[in-house]
C-alpha cells in the first residue's frame, strides 16, 4: 500500500519461472472476481429495495462452457455411407402411397402397411396409364398377389374379369366372390359367339350420344377385326386383298340376312352363317370372278375347322351363357383346353378375348379389374398385340385396370425379333403398365430387366435373393417400394396354386405360407379361433350346470 495515497499497489512480476506464472493466473482470477462482485453492487443498488435484478448482463453468464463469446455455434455433419444410414436411423424411411386404397402387404422399407388403388393414383397423377405387368419365375407367388390385390378391390365395389383362364386357377376366386365361370373346351356344353354385339354403352369413346348407327359401325368393325384375325391364325399367315374382301362381303351378307334361329326367333349372326355366305360368293363368282371364287373357297374351308374340326362346340353357335356386366367377377376357364394344338389355343384365346372386351366396355357397369394370366399367350402376333394395344388404350375411357401376368421380361420377345413391328409393340405395352412388379428373377434375366426398367444395382441385388411372396414395386417413373404380400387365412385356400400337388401327394392342407408376416396372421387367426371355441366351450359348460341345478 502506498504511504502517500493509501491506495492498494499492483505490482508486475518479470520473470520466467513457474511462481511468475502463477501469480499472473492467480490476479488475472482476482480482477475477475472483483468485476463480477462490483456488477452485482450496481445491480442491487438499481433494483432497490424491490424486486431482484437479473442474475446475469445482456450476454448471460460468463462462465466457462456456457455458450459465451463471439463465436457462433457450428453443426458439424457426421459422414456415413447409405447402407449404415439406413440400418442406424430408423426414422429415415422411403417413399409412401398413403393409405388410400387396398392392403396388400407390408412395406419393408418403411415398415409400416403397403396400400394401393390405382384409380386414386391415377386421379392424382402419380401414374398416367391405369396398367400394372407383374414378372417373377414360378414358384414366386405372382398370381397369388394377383389375386390378393383383384379380391380385395372387388370388396370396394370395383368388377373383375379375367379374359382366359388357362390354368383353371381363378375359377375358385370368382366362385368365392359370387361371380360367373364360363368353362370352354372340348367335349363341354357351353358355347361362346366371338360376333356378339357386346353390351351397348350409351356414349362413345368421345363422349357423345351412341346411337343405333354409331354402334352397328363399332360392331362390324370388331367382328371384321376378328374374322381376319382367326383367318391369319389358321393360315399362319397374312392375307390377301381378295380374302379379306370375301370375308367382309360374307359378313355384311349374313349380318343383313337377320338370321333367325330354328324356332324362328331372331339371332345373332354367328360363323356359320359366315362360311354359308364365302360358298354363295365361290359358287356365284367362278365365272365372273374367279380371283375372289378361289379367295373365298379358301377361306370357307379354312373357317369349317371350327364347326367340324377338333374346335367344334366352342364358338360356331349362339353363345350359352349371357354375360352380366353387372355381376362382381366373371372368368373364362379356358383349362379344358389341356394339351391341345397351340393354332386352336390362338384362336380360342382371340375369341373368347374379343368376346370379353365387347362386353366389358360398358362404362356404366363400374371400374373394372381385367386380368390376363399367362399373357404371353396373347401376345405371339400382330393382330393379339393389335387387339392388347387397342384395348390399353380405351382403359381410360372405360374405367378398366389391366394387369398383365409374365414369367420375365423377354416374354416380350415372343411377339417378335428385335427391331421388328412386333417387337415396338410389344414394348409399348411395356411403357404404358406405370406399375410394374417384379418378383425374383434368375441371373439369365436380371441383365435385360436392369436395362429396360432402369433397375438400380442395389435393386439388382435385392430381385436375386428375394424370398416367395416378397416383390420389387416400380410406379410411376420415380417410386420404388419393397412389398411383402400379406395373405389372410380365408385367402390362402383360394391362392394356393400348389393346392392340386399336394391332393395329389396326399396332403390334405394347403401350403404353409412363406412370409413371416403370413405367419404371424396365420397364428393370430388360428388363436382368435381357439380363443373363440374355449369361450364357446365354456358357455356350454355353464348352460349345463344351470341345467343341472334345476
Amino acid at each position: 500500500m502506498s504511504m502517500e495515497t493509501g491506495r492498494p499497489v499492483h505490482r508486475t512480476v518479470f520473470g520466467d519461472g513457474p511462481a511468475t506464472g502463477r501469480a499472473a493466473r492467480k490476479e488475472r482470477k482476482r480482477l475477475r472476481e472483483l468485476s463480477r462482485l462490483q456488477a452485482a453492487t450496481k445491480r442491487k443498488k438499481a433494483s432497490g429495495p424491490g424486486l431482484p435484478g437479473p442474475a446475469y448482463g445482456e450476454g448471460g453468464s460468463t462462465a466457462p462452457a456456457q455458450g459465451w463469446g463471439l463465436r457462433r455455434l457450428k453443426v458439424q455433419g457426421v459422414p456415413t455411407t447409405a447402407h449404415l444410414a439406413a440400418t442406424t436411423m430408423p426414422w429415415v424411411a422411403g417413399p409412401s402411397l398413403g393409405s388410400d386404397g387396398v392392403l396388400v402387404g407390408d412395406d419393408l422399407n418403411g415398415g409400416g402397411a403397403f396400400c394401393i388403388d390405382p384409380w386414386e393414383l391415377y386421379e392424382r397423377k402419380i401414374i398416367t396409364a391405369p396398367a400394372a405387368m407383374i414378372f417373377g419365375t414360378v414358384g414366386t407367388r405372382k398370381s397369388t398377389l394377383a389375386k390378393c390385390w383383384a379380391m380385395r378391390l372387388v370388396l370396394t365395389g370395383r368388377k373383375l374379369s379375367v379374359t382366359s383362364d388357362v390354368k383353371g386357377e381363378w375359377t375358385p376366386v370368382i366362385e368365392a366372390l359370387g361371380g360367373q365361370v364360363i368353362k370352354l373346351g372340348p367335349g363341354l356344353n357351353t358355347r361362346v359367339n366371338p360376333l356378339d354385339e357386346g353390351v351397348r354403352p350409351s356414349l362413345t369413346e368421345d363422349g357423345e350420344v351412341m346411337t343405333e348407327e354409331k354402334w352397328a359401325e363399332m360392331v362390324r368393325s370388331r367382328r371384321l377385326t376378328l374374322m381376319n384375325r382367326i383367318v391369319r391364325i389358321l393360315e399362319e399367315r397374312k392375307l390377301t386383298h381378295a380374302e379379306i374382301d370375301v370375308i367382309r362381303q360374307a359378313l355384311d351378307d349374313a349380318v343383313d340376312a337377320e338370321p333367325v334361329s330354328a324356332q324362328g326367333i331372331p339371332r345373332t349372326v354367328i360363323i356359320p352363317d359366315i362360311i354359308d355366305k364365302l360358298w354363295g360368293i365361290y359358287h356365284g363368282e367362278q365365272t365372273s370372278n374367279p380371283t375372289r371364287s378361289e379367295a373365298a373357297n379358301g377361306m370357307a374351308m379354312t373357317l369349317r375347322r371350327l364347326t367340324t374340326g377338333d374346335m367344334k362346340g366352342m364358338v360356331d353357335g349362339e353363345s350359352t351363357h349371357v354375360y352380366d356386366p353387372f355381376a362382381t367377377a366373371v372368368s373364362l376357364d379356358t383349362s379344358a383346353l389341356g394339351e391341345a394344338d397351340q393354332v386352336l389355343r390362338n384362336v380360342i384365346s382371340a375369341c373368347s378375348t374379343t368376346w370379353t372386351e365387347s362386353m366389358i366396355g360398358f362404362a356404366e357397369a363400374g371400374q373394372r379389374v381385367v386380368v390376363n394370366e399367362e399373357a404371353w399367350t396373347e401376345i405371339t402376333s400382330e393382330d393379339d398385340l393389335a387387339a392388347k394395344v387397342r384395348f390399353f388404350k380405351l382403359a381410360r375411357t372405360y374405367g378398366i385396370f389391366n394387369i398383365l401376368i409374365l414369367h420375365k421380361l423377354t416374354d416380350l420377345d415372343i411377339a417378335g425379333d428385335a427391331g421388328s413391328k412386333e417387337a415396338a409393340m410389344a414394348r409399348g405395352l411395356l411403357a404404358e403398365a406405370d406399375i410394374k412388379i417384379i418378383h425374383k428373377q434368375d441371373a439369365s434375366a436380371l441383365t435385360r430387366t436392369m436395362s429396360e426398367l432402369e433397375i438400380s444395382e442395389r435393386e439388382r441385388t435385392l430381385l436375386k435373393d428375394l424370398e416367395p411372396g416378397v416383390a420389387l414395386w416400380r410406379i410411376g417413373s420415380k417410386m420404388s417400394f419393397q412389398v411383402a404380400t400379406r395373405r389372410t387365412a380365408a385367402e390362402v385356400p383360394l391362392t394356393d396354386t400348389d393346392q392340386r400337388m399336394n391332393f395329389a401327394a396326399g396332403t390334405d392342407e394347403p401350403e404353409t405360407p412363406a412370409t413371416g408376416v403370413e405367419t404371424r396372421q396365420h397364428d393370430e387367426d388360428e388363436a382368435l379361433v381357439d380363443a373363440e371355441m374355449a369361450a364357446a366351450g365354456r358357455g356350454a359348460e355353464t348352460a349345463a350346470g344351470q341345467e343341472d341345478a334345476a
